[in-house]
């Protein structure tokens, strides 16, 4: 079905349910999704997805374009995950700001890499592991 046909179906199907279920809101107006995306950035919208109103629904594909806020900081790499593949390409990386004491703190992550920059961080990442801290299992020790 196409979006626009799923969309009418979901607020029948939801029409008269009460909190804590809600309908997410839409627009076709592009001004009020850029209004949206303003407004509620600071109560924790990370953004606004736009989707083709005729597509039908693809799975395991991302049919949608994500619109996210744009933010910039300069971290510290405090430490790495895996990727599911394996050690040898990056999962995520594990993200650190200093507070005013000076106390790295965590911030965040970032995992939006292709596979071949997995590898990539994971080779460029190798010499600044030796001698690291390492967390297994909730037990920090030496590497």
């Amino acid at each position: 079905m196409p979006q626009a046909d799923r969309r009418a179906e979901l607020t029948r199907l939801l029409e008269g349910i009460e909190s804590p279920v809600y309908l997410t809101p839409m627009t076709r107006d592009r001004e009020v999704a850029l209004d949206w995306l303003k407004r509620f950035e600071g109560a924790g919208l990370d953004g606004v997805i736009a989707k083709p109103e005729g597509a039908a629904y693809q799975p395991g594909k991302r049919a949608m374009i994500k619109i996210k806020h744009v933010r910039t900081a300069d971290c510290v790499v405090a430490g790495l995950r895996w990727h599911k593949s394996g050690e040898g390409a990056v999962g995520s990386l594990l993200l650190g700001l200093y507070n005013e004491r000076n106390v790295l703190q965590h911030v965040g992550v970032t995992s939006s890499f292709t596979m071949t920059m997995r590898r990539q961080l994971a080779k460029e990442l190798a010499p600044l592991r030796k001698n690291a801290m390492k967390i297994i299992r909730g037990v920090i020790g030496w590497v």
